[in-house]
């Protein structure tokens, strides 16, 4: 089993949040 670490599940989770954000103001044009 893979175990990663709470802090670097957050920072991918922030990252992914980001990355939806930006295609999100760009769907909305």
């Amino acid at each position: 089993q893979i175990a990663l670490p709470v802090q670097g599940v957050q920072e991918i989770r922030d990252a992914l949040n980001t990355l939806l954000e930006e295609f999100g103001n760009e769907d909305d044009r």
